[in-house]
């Protein structure tokens, strides 16, 4: 998305955000203003142990149109009827593609469990935030799930992460972004002020905060630990600022440029590329206990020692005990080197060194990803705090000491 958005700087140094203007989409685009919603909806009633696969017969739609449905182990009684994912060998997935763009702040599925089945989870993922969001479903009737995906994608996966934990699902609801569902152009959002002395412009995807704290001056008061929220990207590149603290107030200034598909090792880079694209970058290759050694292999024949590697869990002992509430218990490892020695031949170690990326983020912030990395295999952590040199302090983490407890850090906003 191209929209941008105008900060007016007040004479006194703070910012000021006035009344938000949304143009209209061109003519014969669907456009939608902030807030509103979009929806697909099943039913509210369980569909029988003897329902048919899912078909666009299944579902109605409000906002969006589905070109194309794939449901595997995915069951429905019939329009009226929820869709159930999963059976108790397999798990079950449906995947929407789309007739034209979607563009979202966020999604809400309204589901529940099947039966007697517990520990159940719906992840989702979608054409853009490739990396699966996910939730666990505890409720026995339809309850609201909230998935921290935002951006515009043409197609949606929904699935049960194990076998044997089944789910019913009512609906998904699209919390529109204030874009176009059928085309990828974007309004324009502009802010104006008539006191204003001098503005900046920047990407309507660079961050703004509300939890600055302000002194009564109107200066911003500097934090002894700051971060931003994440910068995501609106195209196929993204800015990396340095953010300082200068004469009453938070400026930032490009360092770099990411680009999308790229390759990337550093772990600063690595924690930048995936709060701006949803995704690690591309080569990073996904691995499970069954088949390490032969995704090594492939890892290095195709990236040589720009070769990653990354997997998925879903738990909530060991070291996420030490982390902040998260808001679902499902993460990302993802392979750092430490040392200089991964990836230095086809049979190199994996190593001690982590991304952890928790993508529906933490309960504190609601921002995006809650990012940390450990450099010695999870004694101790430092939270990314989405910026230039943005590796916070150490707090000790599983068997660690030395360090202190994680410490929240303030939410800043910042002019260019």
């Amino acid at each position: 998305m191209s929209s941008k958005k105008t900060i007016i700087i007040l004479s006194s140094g703070a910012l000021a955000l006035a009344a938000v203007a949304i143009a209209l989409a061109p003519q014969g685009l669907e456009a939608h203003a902030s807030g509103s919603t979009a929806s697909i909806v099943f039913g509210s009633t369980a569909s029988s142990t003897s329902a048919a696969t899912v078909t666009k017969s299944s579902f109605t739609t409000s906002g969006v149109t589905v070109s194309s449905i794939t449901a595997t182990k995915a069951y429905s009684s019939g329009s009226g009827y929820a869709a159930r994912l999963g059976t108790g060998s397999y798990v079950g997935s449906l995947k929407f593609v789309f007739s034209g763009t979607v563009s979202v702040d966020s999604i809400t599925v309204y589901a529940w469990t099947y039966g007697s089945d517990s520990g159940s989870i719906i992840k989702m993922a979608t054409s853009s935030h490739t990396s699966y969001v996910s939730n666990t479903i505890s409720a026995t009737s339809a309850t609201a799930y909230n998935y921290a995906i935002s951006g515009s994608f043409t197609n949606l996966t929904i699935a049960t992460a194990a076998a044997g934990k089944r789910v019913n699902v009512k609906s998904i609801v699209f919390n529109l972004s204030g874009g176009t569902t059928t085309s990828t152009t974007v309004p324009t959002s502009t802010v104006s002020s008539s006191t204003a002395t001098s503005t900046t412009t920047y990407s309507s995807t660079t961050p703004v905060s509300s939890s600055t704290s302000t002194g009564g001056t109107g200066t911003t008061t500097q934090a002894s630990v700051y971060r931003i929220k994440p910068v995501v990207a609106s195209g196929t590149t993204v800015n990396v600022y340095n953010v300082s603290y200068s004469s009453g107030m938070y400026r930032g200034s490009v360092v770099k440029t990411l680009t999308k598909g790229s390759y990337y090792i550093d772990p600063e880079e690595v924690s930048l590329y995936y709060q701006a694209f949803k995704a690690l970058p591309a080569n990073y290759m996904h691995y499970t206990s069954s088949s390490l050694s032969s995704v090594k292999a492939k890892a290095y024949a195709a990236y040589g020692t720009k070769a990653r590697l990354y997997t998925e869990y879903s738990r909530t002992d060991g070291y996420t005990k030490y982390f902040p509430t998260l808001n679902t218990y499902y993460y990302t490892e993802a392979d750092i080197d430490v040392d200089g020695t991964y990836a230095k031949s086809s049979s190199w170690n994996r190593g001690v060194g982590r991304l952890v990326i928790v993508p529906s983020g933490a309960k504190c912030y609601n921002d995006g990803a809650f990012i940390t990395k450990t450099t010695d295999h999870y004694a101790h952590f430092a939270e990314f705090l989405n910026r230039y040199n943005g590796f916070g302090a150490l707090f000790n983490g599983q068997n660690g000491s030395g360090y202190g407890s994680w410490s929240q850090a303030t939410t800043v906003t910042y002019a260019i």
